[in-house]
């Protein structure tokens, strides 16, 4: 009863409204939580070209609602370039030897005056964060999931 009594305001009544709409539409509460769970994830990934073709591809394979992936996946861009700084240092630890040795300034002078090099800094950095997502990404998706499980239920549950 906690978790219900918490997400109160405009903002929480509007998400319980369109939930409980998808919910209405014949998905269930598992499939909006496994729609959920992996848009957020995947909408995190730090490649800000690829996150909407995955959500596509994942919600097409899985057979989840398109809608409710993709609005997950824009919902979530903010929390995309947020965590892109967390992912990149996570990743340092992997593997220290493939992370740049250039801060923000010397990036900048690096980008005037030779771009291919600037890129192959850029890529190993985004090599790097990708692989800090990855060992992020699972848990997170479980945790979400076994959430939104629980929650989404009783939220359903509760008058609009």
């Amino acid at each position: 009863m906690f978790i219900v009594t918490v997400f109160r305001g405009p903002f929480f009544h509007r998400l319980r409204v369109q939930c409980n709409s998808l919910l209405r539409q014949g998905l269930s509460p598992q499939a909006l939580a496994a729609t959920l769970a992996l848009g957020t994830v995947l909408g995190t990934l730090p490649v800000v070209w690829g996150t909407s073709l995955l959500c596509v591809l994942t919600a097409a394979v899985l057979r989840l609602n398109q809608v409710a992936m993709q609005a997950v996946n824009y919902l979530v861009w903010p929390l995309q370039l947020a965590m892109l700084l967390p992912f990149f240092h996570t990743g340092k630890r992997f593997l220290p030897s493939l992370a740049p040795g250039v801060d923000g300034a010397q990036f900048v002078t690096l980008l005037q005056t030779d771009p291919l090099e600037s890129a192959a800094t850029l890529g190993s950095a985004n090599l790097l964060a990708l692989l800090g997502w990855l060992s992020m990404a699972p848990l997170a998706g479980i945790l979400l999931y076994a959430v939104l499980r629980v929650v989404l239920p009783r939220v359903s549950r509760t008058s609009i």
